[in-house]
């Protein structure tokens, strides 16, 4: 992926070619070769996820409050919203997580609400409840990984990066003793 190598401190060119990608630097320099191997197929999950979450989101997610509002209230359907739950992951928004988690508990307590009165309230609250906070615990976990998995690119650019400026270093020292031994 582009984006792995890509960083405000890295000086160079992303280059591709047949089934790798280059890190060049201003000099010419390889800094780092990324083979895509196993990526090409984790580019089409992500782009299939990516092409229907945002219309499988909503959809499911309204098909559950209906379900919800036609079960019984013992049923914990509320559980169910960690299936559209889990599709914010691809989202490019960090923040999606939280919002759907936000949205989704709306929800669950709007359904308490259109329920008749009578039926067994204080099971169908610890339900919903438990339903709410496991909910709210995964869309934290969610976030807690994407900014993670940015972090170890960020560190493996920045890595690349250095590596490429040593390799550049050892090169120039190289040449500049090969100089001095020319020289004498």
């Amino acid at each position: 992926r582009p984006c792995i190598v890509s960083s405000p401190k890295s000086k160079g060119s992303l280059t591709q070619r047949n089934d790798n990608l280059f890190l060049i630097s201003e000099s010419g320099l390889v800094l780092a070769i990324l083979t895509q191997a196993g990526m090409d197929r984790m580019n089409g999950v992500d782009s299939l996820a990516m092409r229907t979450a945002p219309w499988t989101i909503p959809l499911l997610t309204i098909g559950i409050f209906v379900l919800d509002l036609l079960a019984p209230v013992g049923m914990a359907v509320s559980i169910l919203y960690l299936v559209p739950l889990l599709l914010t992951y691809p989202s490019p928004q960090t923040k999606a997580p939280l919002y759907f988690a936000a949205v989704a508990t709306l929800f669950i307590w709007t359904d308490v609400l259109l329920k008749p009165a009578g039926l067994p309230i204080p099971y169908a609250l610890f339900n919903r409840t438990l339903g709410m906070m496991v909910i709210w615990v995964i869309a934290i976990g969610l976030i807690r990984y994407k900014q993670t998995q940015h972090e170890l690119q960020s560190a493996l650019v920045e890595q690349v990066h250095a590596e490429g400026l040593m390799r550049e270093a050892h090169e120039a020292r190289y040449h500049a003793d090969m100089d001095t031994v020319r020289a004498v």
